[in-house]
């Protein structure tokens, strides 16, 4: 009975978006071994929790909990062989938009999670629904030095290290010496790429896909700053008498000694700044707002300012321990998420549920069709994929 009493209370946490990330977590491992009885309850529970909505449900609302209902019967029929069929929509509640949406992402979710969790040789894939088929980004980079010497960094090496003058592998292989440390160097990712590289002061950056870092061989005697374009992952060396500072687009933040995630991809709408460890300021350019970040937190440059906002930093900075985990996230931005990875054009058919929230986790390490194939378990979206493009229906 305790147990149950924690699952409710995990799942009306979860409804109101209230969760930790490990609480979310367990209340998904949960339902991928739970009965048809439990399940059914904790689903009617949650809707009698809320009164009724006075307002008459509408045609398009009806098919979206249609495709709700059918999308947790055929994870129940796929997983435990009996059938059930929830009566939600019997249920009309006043906040029924969102326990609709948290049912649809909880559906979701527990499919791409028994999906990843589960070995190989028990999952059933059709080869023909996308042929030909895309392999994952991996670790590959271009290193352009000061001096315009152009260097295509190696895919089985990890990253590169600052030393001196000297620009060597992780392990200690040799790459170059820089003719000047005081001058600007590159590295870029493309599209379908990361790499990670130690600064000259001991600071670690991790590169996502199609992102460009600009650094110095060496900082100046006041401070150490660098230019990021794209996302980037920051493990900052202390150092009290040097501030780091991080140029992207439109915004600069300034840092001692702390972790931090900064997201400014052009064909984003806004610059977003992550804090996972100590504090940063974040400015901006244009109009020289400031406000500072604590761990939790996230700032949003938009064209109104600067916002701040509580953040999961897990599903932020998932990328770079090679895991996409999204959280209740926007069709068009998991897409773009999938482009840049896979290095793949996004196309949308009119019938595309452009309104969809995507929910669920699975390893950035999966060939394109495996992720594909994991989000179309919903039986909410549908894709196509030539080669180049991929078509969402």
């Amino acid at each position: 009975m305790e147990q149950n009493n924690h699952i409710r209370l995990l799942y009306h946490r979860y409804i109101n978006g209230k969760t930790s990330v490990r609480e979310t977590d367990e209340l998904f491992k949960y339902f991928g071994v739970s009965s048809e009885e439990n399940l059914k309850q904790l689903i009617d529970n949650s809707f009698d929790t809320f009164e009724e909505d006075p307002s008459p449900i509408t045609v398009s609302e009806e098919r979206v909990l249609h495709r709700i209902d059918r999308s947790i019967h055929s994870h129940i029929q796929l997983h435990h062989q009996e059938t059930y069929r929830p009566a939600i929509r019997r249920h009309l509640p006043i906040l029924r938009w969102s326990v609709a949406a948290a049912v649809f992402i909880l559906a979701g979710w527990v499919l791409s999670q028994y999906w990843v969790l589960a070995p190989k040789n028990e999952i059933t894939l059709t080869p023909s629904a996308f042929t030909p088929d895309q392999e994952p980004g991996r670790s590959r980079a271009i290193l352009t030095l000061a001096d315009g010497q152009l260097i295509e960094l190696k895919e089985n090496e990890e990253g590169i290290t600052i030393s001196g003058n000297e620009i060597k592998y992780k392990d200690g292989l040799n790459i170059a010496e820089m003719s000047s440390s005081t001058q600007l160097n590159t590295i870029s990712t493309p599209r379908g790429g990361q790499y990670r590289i130690i600064l000259a002061d001991g600071t670690k950056v991790w590169l996502n896909a199609a992102s460009t870092l600009r650094y110095p061989g060496t900082f100046s005697n006041k401070e150490r700053t660098v230019e990021l374009d794209g996302e980037g992952y920051f493990e900052v060396a202390k150092n009290p008498d040097k501030p780091f500072k991080v140029v992207s687009r439109k915004q600069v933040v300034q840092v001692l000694g702390t972790h931090f995630n900064v997201n400014t991809y052009p064909e984003e709408s806004n610059v977003k700044t992550t804090l996972s460890e100590g504090t940063v300021r974040v400015t901006s350019l244009t109009d020289a707002q400031s406000v500072e970040l604590f761990p939790g937190t996230q700032s949003v440059l938009s064209s109104k300012g600067i916002q701040v906002r509580n953040i999961d930093t897990e599903a932020v900075i998932a990328w770079k321990n090679d895991d996409f985990i999204f959280r209740e996230q926007s069709l068009q931005t998991t897409m773009r998420q999938l482009s840049r990875w896979y290095d793949v054009e996004i196309a949308y058919a009119d019938s595309a549920p452009m309104h969809l929230k995507i929910g669920g986790s699975v390893s950035r390490k999966n060939s394109l069709s495996n992720v594909l194939k994991a989000m179309e378990s919903t039986n909410s979206i549908k894709f196509e994929f030539d080669g180049k493009t991929i078509l969402v229906k």
